[in-house]
């Protein structure tokens, strides 16, 4: 730049089409005298919003290229990843500010990166949603591949995180809630992120969070031009170590469920729940999920909403899971309001709801209206709880695999002798000895205290229901059954 004249150095400009010659004539009268150097020139320029930093640099070092892809002009470098680097750029005649992502040079000639990332560029044109950012432009020639996207004032979740440390729980709701609503809608059209992560997160200066990146996405069904050039099966580490964990299946949308919930987990608490590195093999190693430390131990007061959401999200066993991205939105959106609020039940405690954790319960019950109930009381407990209304069909589950649940409770009020008969039977099954089970009935059902086959494991509660009693019965059966079981490695007697 030292042995370049302003005169050379203009010219330069005005061949890279950076400026007009009738700028040049201006700024030539502005400064009042050809006698400067070249430095107090690009002061000049630079007040003058003629050109950028960005802009002065390269042209100083002879670059000819990279200063427009297509219709858009380059002012600033903003940041890079592996495959491509990332610009803000101006439409050339609206002045819309915009980001350019291109591809780099080396990858140019490397079909399977280029195709994955024209890919991303498809897909994020058939996405519009407020909480994804857009791509409008899509262009690949010779020389150049690059997607043109809205530019998002703000910076990188991962980055803003590292600055503010652990977030409120009203915070860690919402900037959570908007990647998920977006994912939803994502979901609607068939198509899953596969590659969630903070840094993969922007946040914009109004608070909004916006999902970047769906260069690892999937397309499932035929929602999209031929499924989006027939997308292969993509995914991070972190997602292939988690799903070899699991058996999940090909393209399983329940991945992106369990990393949205580390998102949660890692802006409430200002660390990953997984152990970070940079390791293949280590971030391939199993023991990282299998070693996540409860939530509950890293914030002893955290509300119960959340928690029950975090903890639903994140669930190793699949089935346990939730099952959908739009059934975690639904969630996130109950438990934001009710922190938005206040009205979070004083009794809802942490170690109320961790009571629960990780026991099932099957429910025989015809009476919808004490389904609900059980339902609702039971999972505030932290219960996984599946409801059924036949009783043969509910043995037949048991018998058919006998770890479907850790204890069985019948309720005879509706279902009278009906119960009772399948309560016995469960009781004499030799495959169902370890699990336990309860028996409700009213008081005009008395006589069923002689009929059942009652013990310490299978007992009977009088209705109308003391829920206190319920709890406490489940406690004492749920804590003979873990005594009964030997230990891990061990053979049963």
């Amino acid at each position: 730049m030292l042995d370049l004249s302003p005169e050379k150095f203009l010219q330069r400009a005005l061949d890279r089409k950076l400026i007009t010659e009738r700028q040049i004539e201006s700024l030539w009268s502005d400064i009042g005298t050809r006698d400067v150097s070249l430095k107090e020139v690009c002061k000049h320029i630079l007040r003058s919003e003629l050109m950028t930093n960005y802009q002065i640099e390269r042209l100083s070092k002879g670059e000819r290229y990279g200063f427009f892809y297509g219709n858009y002009k380059v002012l600033y470098y903003v940041g890079a990843g592996t495959f491509a680097r990332v610009y803000r750029a101006v439409h050339t005649e609206t002045g819309r500010i915009v980001a350019a992502k291109v591809l780099r040079k080396r990858f140019l000639d490397d079909n399977d990166t280029k195709q994955q990332f024209l890919r991303e560029g498809e897909i994020g044109m058939n996405l519009r949603h407020p909480n994804i950012v857009p791509v409008f432009e899509i262009s690949d020639d010779r020389r150049t591949t690059y997607m043109i996207m809205e530019f998002v004032e703000g910076q990188n979740l991962r980055d803003f995180v590292k600055v503010q440390g652990s977030l409120s729980p009203l915070q860690s709701l919402m900037y959570t809630t908007d990647i998920v609503g977006g994912l939803t809608y994502a979901a609607t059209l068939g198509i899953h992120h596969r590659d969630l992560k903070l840094s993969n997160i922007i946040v914009s200066k109004q608070g909004q969070a916006k999902l970047v990146d769906f260069g690892m996405a999937v397309v499932t069904g035929k929602k999209t031009a031929q499924a989006i050039r027939d997308c292969p099966n993509l995914r991070t580490v972190d997602y292939a170590g988690l799903e070899k964990l699991t058996n999940a299946p090909k393209n399983d949308p329940r991945s992106d469920v369990f990393f949205a919930g580390t998102l949660l987990y890692h802006l409430l608490t200002g660390r990953s729940p997984l152990h970070e590195t940079k390791d293949r093999m280590q971030r391939m190693n199993l023991s990282r999920f299998r070693e996540i430390v409860p939530l509950t131990k890293k914030i002893p007061d955290l509300p119960v909403p959340i928690l029950r959401v975090v903890q639903k999200a994140m669930q190793i066993d699949l089935k346990h899971r939730y099952q959908s991205m739009n059934d975690l939105f639904s969630d996130l959106k109950k438990a934001r309001l009710q922190i938005e609020s206040g009205q979070i039940d004083t009794e809802d405690t942490q170690e109320e709801f961790l009571e629960g954790e990780g026991s099932t319960l099957i429910v025989i019950e015809s009476n919808t209206m004490l389904q609900n109930a059980l339902r609702n009381r039971l999972r505030k407990l932290g219960y996984r709880v599946l409801i059924m209304s036949d009783p043969q069909r509910a043995l037949g589950r048991f018998l058919d695999k006998p770890t479907v649940a850790d204890c069985a409770i019948f309720g005879a009020g509706e279902l009278g002798a009906e119960a009772v008969e399948a309560f016995n039977k469960f009781r004499q099954q030799a495959s169902l000895q370890s699990v336990p089970a309860i028996l409700l009935f009213d008081e005009k059902q008395k006589g069923f205290l002689s009929k059942g086959m009652f013990s310490e494991k299978h007992l009977p509660i009088l209705m109308p229901l003391k829920f206190r009693e319920l709890r406490k019965s489940l406690q004492n059966v749920l804590q003979k059954k873990k005594v009964a079981q030997p230990p891990a490695g061990e053979p049963s007697s």
